[in-house]
């Protein structure tokens, strides 16, 4: 846990894991440039650990153990003065302090019915039956509060509207950011050699990476670089295959590689958001990626990149055979992309849009 001040004016609890680790990090960041006033910075990991000897003792499931967390960072905040506080995410907000004065600002990236149909609760439907209970109630119980909902995508929006009766006046959009100053493309001209394809997922098979590896060993593409960066590398002996495993968020080699690349491929099987596609865009690659969730929102189809219907092999290829048969296209649809992402995506455009929702609301 950390502030900036004894006595804040504004909060930020969010927590450090998967996607959420860059958009916070980008977030502390780049939130008191913009928007004046002190920040209290609470970090929710911080407040998981002091009540995880409690939430063991009352219940196994990991939602009571989010939803108690998640309540002691926004009493954390408050204590320490903040009157508006962005909240993120959805799992730990149903059960937060309701204080005169105070308002919430939720920021997430999908419901738990969308988390569950994108197979993301491992097939046990009890307990997604009980959190798509406990979470829709907490959700309607803020937005009846007059708190407000900063939506990562249109698909989550649609969702708060059509599944919890959250009304469109308390919802923003506000898009996944990157730091389109750090993630730039390459200078001077392409390295030589073959089309370089990067991959990046943590999560290897959820990703879509077996849909690669099929494809990599096809003698169509042996002539292909493919660049896997994961955390599971795949067994291989496919020598046009070069796999990553210590690259973090942001890391400068992890750049290098995106800027020394010509396309992200990434046949996902469940996201909500993809940051991969946020950061090869800025870096002036285009991306091939399934068309489902926010990721729609990312990639202007045929302009900026391709969109499956999809992750399989099929798909992949023909997509893939657009930019083989046509190299022009990556330098096009780069150019495109990288437009875009400084457009609507760019940090400080995203956290404009924060202040000015934030603003708005009393």
């Amino acid at each position: 846990m950390k502030s900036d001040i004894k006595e804040a004016k504004f909060g930020f609890c969010m927590v450090n894991r998967a996607g959420w680790k860059s958009i916070r990090a980008r977030l502390e960041r780049f939130l008191p440039d913009v928007i004046d006033g002190g920040w209290a910075f609470v970090h929710l990991e911080d407040h998981a650990q002091r009540v995880g000897d409690f939430t063991k003792r009352i219940g196994k499931f990991q939602m009571v153990h989010d939803v108690f967390s998640g309540r002691a960072a926004a009493k954390e905040a408050i204590r320490q003065g903040a009157k508006k506080i962005i909240f993120g995410t959805y799992h730990n907000c149903p059960w937060l302090p309701q204080k005169k004065g105070v308002r919430y600002f939720i920021y997430s990236d999908g419901t738990m019915r969308q988390l569950t149909n994108l197979g993301y609760s491992g097939g046990n439907k009890d307990i997604s039956r009980m959190a798509k209970i406990i979470y829709g109630h907490g959700i309607k119980r803020q937005a009846k509060a007059g708190h407000h909902f900063f939506c990562m995508s249109h698909w989550y929006a649609d969702a708060l509207q059509a599944e919890h009766g959250v009304a469109r006046e308390q919802i923003t959009l506000i898009p996944p950011m990157v730091d389109t100053a750090y993630w730039h493309p390459r200078e001077g001209e392409r390295r030589p050699g073959p089309i370089r394809i990067v991959f990046i997922g943590a999560d290897f098979m959820r990703k879509g990476g077996d849909v690669l590896m099929e494809i990599a060993a096809l003698p169509e593409f042996s002539v292909v670089e493919w660049h896997l960066v994961t955390k599971s590398p795949p067994e291989t002996d496919l020598t046009n295959v070069s796999c990553y495993t210590g690259f973090d968020s942001d890391a400068g080699g992890l750049r290098n590689l995106v800027q020394d690349s010509d396309v992200l491929v990434l046949p996902t099987k469940a996201d909500c958001n993809s940051i991969a596609v946020l950061e090869a865009a800025a870096s002036g690659i285009p991306s091939i990626a399934t068309r489902m969730s926010g990721i729609v929102d990312l990639i202007d189809d045929g302009v900026s990149g391709y969109l499956l219907d999809k992750p399989d092999k099929e798909s992949l290829v023909k997509a893939l055979r657009h930019y083989l048969d046509n190299p022009e296209l990556l330098l096009l649809h780069g150019r495109a992309a990288r437009e875009k992402i400084v457009r609507e995506f760019d940090s400080l455009v995203v956290v404009k849009k924060i202040r000015d929702a934030m603003e708005c609301v009393d």
